[in-house]
């Protein structure tokens, strides 16, 4: 496969784009990496995330709490808004995987590839009226419930 580290968001996009069905997203890697060793996965293109700026932050407004894409476990687990307001997260947080997943897993992989040995459970987000937004050509955004990603039946 090949591999880029784009340097912005705009880049990463015209690679998905450009490659689509075929580019997968690397930030942590944990679950990503795992299917890619066991052949489930086969990407053509690889395109790391981890330079990109404003993807890994942990934010509140006045209604919300935001975790980006790139917010590793840890990171949750020990963020003063998350221990404020979402103390379950934090006992999820600290049970996932082992210190190393824990300190490179990212909530994004875990939605991505919805791994259930060691990520986050849909359940969990979806109990708290989780919302998820994705960044979607043409459109910016698209804000989806956790629910809408599974099959249901």
């Amino acid at each position: 496969f090949d591999d880029v580290r784009p340097g912005s968001l705009d880049v990463v996009l015209a690679h998905l784009k450009n490659r689509e069905g075929e580019a997968k997203l690397l930030s942590g890697g944990y679950s990503l990496i795992s299917l890619i060793k066991l052949r489930l996965a086969q990407p053509g293109l690889l395109v790391d995330i981890v330079d990109i700026t404003g993807l890994d932050g942990i934010m509140e407004t006045d209604d919300e709490m935001r975790l980006a894409a790139r917010a590793t476990h840890r990171q949750i687990c020990g963020n003063s808004i998350v221990v404020d307001h979402y103390p379950g997260l934090i006992d999820l947080a600290g049970v996932i995987g082992d210190p190393q997943v824990r300190n490179w897993g990212t909530i994004g992989g875990s939605f991505a590839h919805a791994d259930p040995a060691r990520d986050w459970p849909v359940s969990a987000f979806c109990s708290i009226g989780c919302r998820t937004r994705f960044t979607k050509e043409p459109v910016k955004y698209l804000t989806l419930h956790p629910s809408t990603w599974f099959m249901r039946g």
